[in-house]
């Protein structure tokens, strides 16, 4: 599903209270916000859907598997989501 098929569903859900392009820029300025506030190191949380975190994964020795060699790899951020257990037992049934 893309953005603008949440868009499109957004709109379908909203009658005629919005316009497609109107449901198009309020969906595109969600997502923004998210995004900036994940660049910022924020943890966001939407209620009855889950939560995004940043984690910061340690840098670590590793093998390379094509020549054995020994490598480092580097310190990173990494994104998880954590599903809410209502919209977990939904993706189940």
């Amino acid at each position: 599903m893309t953005r603008d098929d949440i868009a499109e569903k957004v709109h379908a859900g909203c009658g005629d209270l919005t316009s497609k392009e109107a449901a198009r820029r309020v969906t595109k300025k969600v997502f923004e916000v998210l995004a900036e506030a994940l660049e910022a190191g924020t943890d966001v949380s939407v209620h009855g859907f889950g939560r995004f975190l940043i984690k910061d994964r340690k840098a670590r020795q590793c093998r390379n598997p094509q020549t054995g060699d020994m490598m480092t790899v580097p310190a990173k951020k990494v994104l998880q989501f954590k599903p809410t257990p209502g919209l977990q037992d939904r993706v189940n049934a």
